[in-house]
């Protein structure tokens, strides 16, 4: 699976990996951003309160688009799911 930055067509962006089908991409832990004192970001679990860590399929037509994250940014979620 690739990791990446999803934006959805409504507008809410979650980082994870996802593996693209041909109706659907299968997505796995997921993140959100949240913004924090000075400029910095802090990622959380993106729904948190339901079973979904292990992943969920997304219909390919409610997704805006996908794209690689910097290098910082993968460093940084590769950290966040470590300590999971």
């Amino acid at each position: 699976m690739k990791t990446g930055l999803l934006k959805f067509k409504y507008g809410e962006e979650i980082i994870c990996e996802y593996e693209i089908k041909e109706t659907h991409t299968h997505i796995k832990n997921m993140t959100a951003m949240i913004a924090v004192e000075n400029n910095n970001w802090q990622l959380v679990t993106w729904l948190h309160y339901a079973k979904i860590r292990e992943g969920i399929d997304i219909p390919n037509s409610e997704i805006l688009f996908l794209s690689d994250l910097s290098e910082d940014m993968e460093e940084y979620y590769i950290k966040w799911k470590e300590a999971l």
